[in-house]
């Protein structure tokens, strides 16, 4: 008949199995949707959350474009006819580069800008969050007709962010709570902002009105050259891989939940065998008390002298180098001389000790008196452990 499992072993593999479905349901609730991650947008990534397909279409349009990875301040002088694409940057910019990109602008050079940071990069910021970011995506409708929204009457993406409105800025799409899209000159340049960077995605570039509004922007800028940002976004990523990124960490979590689940597993049925330790059944107090009371109800208290006695000359005679068999007289002036003392005083407990060993009827008082000298004596001669007490 084959043995059940032990019950601790059952407990185990429930446990681990409850640990393992709290990772799938914790994976499942809080991993990003791949469709709205607007966190990770590569020009390289053919993901829904990539920009490869925007990318492409930009090189179709007839237009020069390249993945800048410099600073601001390398942007080239003859700035006019130059679209900077400021997607999603994952610093805050310096105030050099700042700076930088401001005099690009004045310059005549454009800058289409969108991110949850990319307001710290602009000469000029009214951008304000809406609240939780909401993950459905929705129609902005057109404000006011320019040459930025000339062909696309309405935008799709999420609600993250409105700007503010101002009379210095032209809102470009939006509805009753704010602007999504605004255009504002800054010396001969143009800024554009844009709420989300979900428009310029995979995804985002199939959503209704989307691919017509980056079109308006083209030629509403005059773009002959385009430069997608790689300085602040994509070079980031290109250079190393983000440890911080939710795939890496959630799978980081579970290969760590299944070292330790796998380390668990095997210490328990791969590790050494000790024999169980015995517990006494007494004390050591009990215990003494215990031989007391064999000896008292026997009437035997010169055993224990005559023990005490055996156990003090095997002892001293093996430290002092004399033989085991040595009589009482060498043995005590050996013992005075080490413990400078009487000779006659050790030799009256020894020879005491040898007469009592042989009387059944020794006094139990005086027997208790015996056995103290003795293991004074060994623990002069450093023979056994001074108690506790004793040392203080």
């Amino acid at each position: 008949m084959p043995l059940r499992p032990a019950i601790s072993e059952r407990r185990g593999a429930l446990l681990a199995g409850a640990i393992v479905l709290i990772v799938v349901v914790i994976a499942a609730l809080f991993s990003p949707d791949e469709e709205f991650d607007e966190w990770n947008i590569s020009t390289y990534s053919s993901k829904s959350n990539g920009a490869k397909a925007t990318y492409l279409l930009l090189h179709e349009s007839g237009r020069e474009v390249e993945r800048w990875e410099q600073p601001p301040a390398a942007l080239p002088e003859q700035a006019e006819g130059t679209l900077l694409l400021l997607v999603q940057p994952h610093r805050h910019p310096s105030e050099e580069d700042k700076k930088a990109i401001a005099s690009f602008l004045e310059r005549g050079g454009s800058v289409l800008a969108s991110g949850y940071v990319v307001g710290a990069f602009l000469p000029l910021d009214r951008s304000r969050f809406h609240g939780p970011p909401m993950k459905a995506w929705r129609s902005y409708e057109r404000i006011v007709p320019s040459a930025m929204n000339r062909r696309a009457v309405k935008i799709t993406l999420p609600e993250r962010q409105y700007w503010s409105r101002d009379m210095g800025e032209l809102p470009a799409y939006g509805n009753e709570s704010g602007a999504v899209v605004v255009t504002y000159k800054h010396g001969k340049g143009n800024v554009v902002w844009l709420a989300s960077p979900v428009p310029l995605t995979n995804a985002g570039l199939t959503a209704e009105g989307n691919a017509e509004f980056l079109t308006d922007v083209l030629e509403g800028t005059g773009a002959r050259r385009v430069l997608w940002d790689a300085y602040f976004g994509e070079q980031r990523q290109a250079g190393g891989w983000n440890i911080w990124s939710p795939a890496l960490m959630g799978g980081a979590a579970q290969l760590l939940l299944v070292f330790t689940l796998v380390l668990w597993t095997y210490s328990r049925r791969s590790g050494p065998v000790r024999p169980a330790a015995a517990e006494p059944r007494l004390s050591p107090l009990e215990f003494v008390n215990t031989l007391g009371g064999l000896y008292r109800s026997a009437e035997a208290t010169n055993v224990a002298v005559d023990v005490n006695l055996r156990r003090f000359q095997f002892l001293a005679s093996r430290r002092l180098g004399l033989r085991s068999d040595v009589d009482t007289q060498p043995l005590a002036d050996a013992v005075a001389r080490s413990l400078r003392q009487q000779p006659e005083d050790v030799r009256a407990v020894l020879v005491e000790c040898e007469s009592a060993r042989h009387d059944p009827s020794f006094p139990a008082r005086r027997a208790v008196t015996l056995v103290r000298t003795l293991n004074g004596f060994l623990r002069d001669l450093r023979l056994i452990e001074v108690p506790t007490e004793e040392k203080r």
